[in-house]
């Protein structure tokens, strides 16, 4: 049940399912490998290391798109990031950051507390709507510099 006062900001699930698809498909590489480099050693070294931050970056995609969310809960908002916790209140923002869409790019908005970076959310992000209207109704001053 989402509304005003409690919703969630979350990736698109298409992150998630990008990096299932890209771990399942190095993987399925990964264990071909030995046979289709048998002879060629320095090939399969080469393709070995071409692929294994791609399979890292993979798992990432992952990880970022089942951990990383946003709880909001009346004035309280609860971050999940993919590593660390953080818990604050619409009034511990100090501005927000609103990056007009260019060409092909969503609109963002970027929060700010204590002078420091806390996180971005993308337009595609589910709940976005909600939270620049919570933001407003805080009213949080938005900058587009």
């Amino acid at each position: 049940m989402e509304n005003e006062s409690y919703f969630i900001i979350r990736p698109h699930k298409l992150i998630f399912w990008c990096g299932v698809f890209s771990c399942v498909t190095y993987s399925i590489f990964f264990a071909l490998m030995p046979v289709l480099f048998a002879d060629q050693i320095g090939m399969f070294w080469l393709t070995y290391a071409l692929l294994l931050p791609l399979l890292a970056a993979s798992v990432f995609l992952i990880v970022y798109g089942k951990r990383w969310r946003v709880l909001v809960d009346g004035n309280k908002i609860d971050c999940q990031f993919v590593i660390r916790r953080r818990q604050l209140y619409f009034q511990d923002i100090e501005k927000v950051k609103l990056k007009k869409p260019q060409r092909n790019t969503p609109e963002q908005l970027i929060l700010y507390t204590s002078g420091k970076r806390l996180f971005s959310i993308s337009e595609s992000y589910r709940g976005y709507p909600l939270m620049k209207q919570r933001l407003e109704h805080f009213s949080i001053p938005f900058s587009t510099k």
